[in-house]
Order: C-alpha cells, then sequence, then structure tokens
C-alpha cells in the first residue's frame, strides 16, 4: 500500500513538473529529493 502511494505521488510529481515550465535547477533538485526520500524508504523498509 505505501510503495504503491509512493510511486503515485513520484509519477504526479514527475507529470506535474513535465508540464510545468520550470527553472531547471529547481527540476534537478526535485529529483535528487524524490530519489534520496525513495532511498531512505527502501533502506527503512528491508
Amino acid at each position: 500500500q505505501r510503495s504503491r502511494q509512493m510511486s503515485d505521488t513520484a509519477r504526479n510529481l514527475f507529470n506535474l513538473s513535465s508540464l510545468t515550465d520550470i527553472n531547471n535547477d529547481t527540476f534537478i533538485n526535485e529529483i535528487y529529493t524524490l530519489i534520496s526520500n525513495t532511498a531512505y524508504l527502501a533502506s527503512i523498509i528491508q
């Protein structure tokens, strides 16, 4: 349930970022944060 929710959130964030004309640095920062959070959650789950 939780991982499903996370993947949905990630997809929504990606779609939002793709549709919005935003600063490239901001996009990179958001992706980096998302990956970091996902890795952190994965380490907790394991």
